[in-house]
């Protein structure tokens, strides 16, 4: 019997748990959220005949530990940019509580992570020397609710 075949074939304890968690659709309004894990790394999900690029993280809502997930976005005020910028600007998301503000027009959903507009502007990443007390807004993503 081949010890290392099989151990390569196991699973990691915290990838198969992750799979048993429910999954967190946050409603609109404002939510605190517990950051339990980093973002994963890229998976994809078929979606109207499409491959879309997904991540998750294991997150803490009120007392509930749930599984996240959410679309790799292309610009830095998309959710999956928003909570890349945080992560660089912290050097990690583990443990790390944000607030999330989701907003829905009934067809696509608009998410903002208010921590993340500190460095986050219309025009893309804050820039050295800009005012804290600047009132221009950040864009806000709008993703398509699946």
């Amino acid at each position: 019997m081949d010890y290392g075949e099989i151990v390569g074939e196991l699973e990691d304890f915290e990838k198969a748990n992750l799979e048993k968690l429910d999954w967190w659709n946050p409603g609109v309004g404002k939510h605190k959220v517990l950051l339990l894990s980093e973002i994963s790394e890229p998976y994809t999900q078929k979606y109207e005949g499409q491959d879309i690029v997904k991540h998750r993280v294991k997150v803490k809502v009120g007392d509930k530990v749930l599984l996240w997930s959410f679309s790799r976005g292309k610009t830095k005020s998309s959710l999956f940019g928003q909570l890349a910028v945080l992560g660089n600007a912290w050097k990690s998301l583990k443990d790390k509580e944000i607030t999330l503000l989701v907003k829905s027009d009934g067809k696509k959903k608009e998410y903002t992570v208010l921590e993340a507009m500190d460095f986050v502007t219309s025009k893309g990443e804050k820039t050295e020397g800009q005012d804290q007390s600047d009132s221009s807004q950040p864009e806000v993503v709008r993703e398509v609710v699946a």
